[in-house]
């Protein structure tokens, strides 16, 4: 993490408003495109995405603990973002009024982003052993069961579980290391249509 974003953060830990405001222009954009993912309505993930930072604003002080702020905010969207979702889907009200506001929101600044994410890990997944390569591409990309692989490929059930944890691995230290994501996180955005 730059050291000028974890100096906003120990500021804004302190209770600064102008770092907290600092902190929301920088990952503002992210969080919403992030949370639209999820609920594909730009009003609602508008709102989610204040919610996010005043959670944010009202957790402060642990700020100056946080290793990753694009992380941890990450998480908090995603958290609060499937809350907002389950209690949707039991609250009849609730759930009329997301699917009355689903809608497909793709900008070009959606697309040129999922680009870059699939640009980058299809090029992590192409430093992997071939065996590896081939048994993500059918579990993560054509959802196919360890099963289903296994009998594929030719491999035991055994053999394709080794494979991807080993490809899970590689990939969760490229993407923590290169942008400062978690691997879910990536995943997510990359395979979210």
């Amino acid at each position: 993490m730059p050291a000028e974003e974890h100096d906003l953060m120990i500021k804004c830990a302190n209770g600064s408003d102008r770092a907290f405001a600092e902190l929301y222009r920088r990952h503002a954009s992210l969080v919403y495109r992030f949370i639209l993912s999820f609920v594909k309505s730009a009003e609602l993930a508008d709102d989610l995405r204040q919610e996010v930072f005043i959670k944010v604003w009202e957790n402060r002080l642990v700020l100056a603990d946080v290793k990753s702020f694009k992380s941890y905010l990450f998480s908090i969207s995603k958290n609060h973002t499937l809350n907002v979702l389950k209690r949707a889907s039991t609250n009849a009200t609730a759930m009329a009024y997301v699917l009355n506001n689903y809608q497909e929101q793709h900008t070009p600044e959606d697309d040129l982003v999922s680009k870059e994410y699939l640009a980058y890990l299809n090029q992590v997944i192409s430093e992997i052993s071939p065996q590896s390569r081939a048994v993500f591409m059918l579990c993560r990309q054509q959802h196919k069961s360890y099963d289903e692989v296994a009998e594929i490929l030719d491999i035991s059930r055994n053999a394709v579980k080794k494979h991807m944890v080993k490809s899970m691995k590689i990939l969760r230290e490229a993407v923590k290391r290169d942008l400062d994501l978690p691997l879910s996180i990536a995943l997510i955005l990359l395979f979210k249509n």
